[in-house]
């Protein structure tokens, strides 16, 4: 699931999931590849923005090495303040 907002320049990736029986296969990065490449083509956007929960078997070492940074909060603008989200990005 992608969120668009382009009045505000806001992109967020809320779910990307693979099943763990497919993960460490390449499906998360030939899946990921073309999403970030059509955020791309609509120039309006800076990053895509999206959360991972630590903890073990996380996401965030896919997300790191596909170049996802820490986004240095949790992503408050999409209501996730309250949760034990770390906030990440991708930068264009």
């Amino acid at each position: 699931m992608l969120g668009l907002i382009k009045e505000k320049n806001k992109c967020f990736l809320w779910r990307f999931m693979i099943d763990k029986k497919y993960q460490g296969k390449g499906y998360g990065n030939m899946a990921l590849t073309p999403v970030i490449n059509y955020v791309k083509s609509l120039k309006v956007f800076y990053n895509i923005k999206t959360s991972i929960v630590s903890g073990e078997n996380c996401a965030e070492g896919f997300y790191r090495n596909f170049g996802f940074q820490d986004a240095g909060e949790v992503i408050k603008e999409f209501r996730l303040e309250n949760s034990d989200e770390i906030g990440m990005k991708y930068l264009f």
